[in-house]
């Protein structure tokens, strides 16, 4: 008896399925007493304006001076904030699914949004401590002088004078402030529809590695094409 027999494999099979499910999510935050401090130190410039009257009733006569104060300084600050509470946020998005798998080596899934809600919440209080200081290390003024008559308040005469001091300041400024702690509330809620198509595909490599590869569709119109003619109109 002789003759051959061919064999040929079974065409792949297509399953298809499909189904409403919904996607939910949330992450919480929270703050124990969290605390970060931020240094600071360096040195500044200042300028700054001063006027004076210096009256000498006997002389009859009054003296005008316009000071230009010019400063530079060290400084060095620190604050100290520390922070509690917590934030929540959740995200609940009801979608059709429609599963679809080639012969059980690629596996296609597309998700359609139907709408979706959205909380978020947080609330915090901080506590901040401010610490300043700061060293004058050389003073510069420069001065106009004015002399009037208390009588006819006639100008009696003008002149100019300047003074730079380096060695000799004795000028500091100490500033602690301690912010009481405050508190801060918001809760957000937001629901919303929209086309929102995500297509997903997941595969396994001849050395069996399984793969996947997403692909996001957005600013879609989803209309129903009542004319036929794949044209969306609108009415008023």
């Amino acid at each position: 008896v002789s003759g051959s027999l061919n064999l040929s494999a079974p065409p792949p099979k297509l399953n298809y399925s499909w189904g409403e499910t919904t996607f939910t999510e949330s992450r919480v935050l929270l703050w124990v007493d969290d605390s970060y401090v931020v240094n600071d130190s360096g040195s500044f410039n200042d300028v700054y304006k001063m006027d004076y009257f210096t009256y000498n009733v006997s002389g009859g006569y009054v003296v005008k001076e316009d000071r230009v104060i010019y400063t530079d300084a060290n400084f060095t600050s620190r604050i100290n904030v520390t922070t509690s509470g917590n934030s929540t946020i959740s995200i609940n998005i009801d979608v059709f699914r429609v599963n679809l798998d080639y012969d059980n080596k690629i596996d296609f899934y597309w998700f359609a949004a139907k709408n979706s809600t959205l909380e978020y919440e947080y609330y915090l209080t901080k506590r901040v401590e401010e610490y300043e200081y700061y060293e004058e290390t050389h003073r510069r003024i420069e001065s106009e002088f004015e002399k009037f008559n208390l009588t006819t308040w006639e100008t009696m005469g003008t002149w100019n004078e300047t003074s730079d001091v380096y060695e000799e300041i004795n000028v500091t400024h100490t500033k602690k402030e301690e912010w009481y702690p405050f508190f801060d509330h918001m809760y957000y809620t937001s629901e919303f529809i929209m086309p929102l198509i995500l297509t997903v595909q997941i595969f396994k490599t001849q050395r069996n590695d399984r793969m996947a590869w997403a692909n996001l569709f957005f600013n879609f119109l989803i209309y129903e094409d009542e004319d036929q003619n794949g044209i969306l109109s609108v009415g008023i």
